[in-house]
């Protein structure tokens, strides 16, 4: 594991390394919600679980600097501040793919949790070039984990292209309407209920099942397979 800094268009921001097992098993950025960081338990199993089932190499982050965190714990300022989150991620993801050291040219996938779940999801939209901007056809997915996909306008949505998978507890009831309405508007979409679930899927065996779904989507999408000899 290494301990990466990444600039983004408004700060250097902190993340956790694991590199793929080649540049052709993609890199799987996590994006934690709010009042999170890259020290979450659930995320870092999930990594763990995931580089384990499917090669892919992982990046946790902290989308917010110390300073930020802060005054996050005291005010709330930043944590439902989808834009400002949504273009670190974005940021980090071009970043990735055209400048970190040993991982330029990878494709990436982002899986976001709560409200890091909207911004995993509004950062695959290609942007206008400017700092990092442009192209984002290298993000082959978007994996959501209980993910307010609510946050993201309507409007936005549509704008969506990658292959997108909403993973959700079957009794985190007011969540799962959210993200079924929020799938009609997203191309390519699939909404996973994970059942006997809660919203953060700590029922025995649940974040596992977590694990699994999350698997079989980037194996399908974002590792690529052997070239033919």
């Amino acid at each position: 594991m290494t301990t990466v800094h990444i600039p983004t268009s408004t700060a250097q921001i902190t993340g956790d390394l694991h590199p793929p097992v080649s540049l052709s098993h993609g890199l799987l950025i996590f994006v934690h919600g709010s009042g999170s960081s890259r020290f979450s338990p659930r995320n870092q199993y999930l990594a763990s679980k995931l580089r384990s089932l499917t090669g892919c190499g992982t990046l946790l982050l902290d989308l917010l600097t110390p300073s930020e965190e802060a005054i996050d714990v005291r005010t709330r300022q930043y944590r439902f501040d989808i834009p400002m989150l949504t273009n670190r991620v974005r940021d980090v993801c071009i970043y990735v793919n055209r400048e970190l050291e040993g991982m330029k040219g990878v494709n990436v996938a982002t899986f976001g949790a709560s409200t890091g779940g909207a911004a995993a999801v509004w950062c695959t939209i290609p942007c206008e070039p400017g700092f990092n901007g442009g192209d984002m056809s290298f993000v082959k997915a978007a994996i959501s984990r209980g993910g307010r996909v609510d946050l993201v306008p309507a409007s936005d949505l549509r704008k969506v292209r990658v292959p997108t998978v909403l993973i959700v507890g079957g009794d985190d009831v007011e969540v799962l309407e959210m993200n079924w309405s929020a799938a009609k508007a997203i191309d390519h979409c699939v909404v996973e209920v994970v059942e006997g679930a809660t919203h953060l899927f700590e029922e025995k065996g649940k974040l596992e099942e977590v694990a699994d779904i999350a698997a079989k989507y980037i194996t399908k999408y974002l590792v690529k397979p052997p070239k033919e000899e």
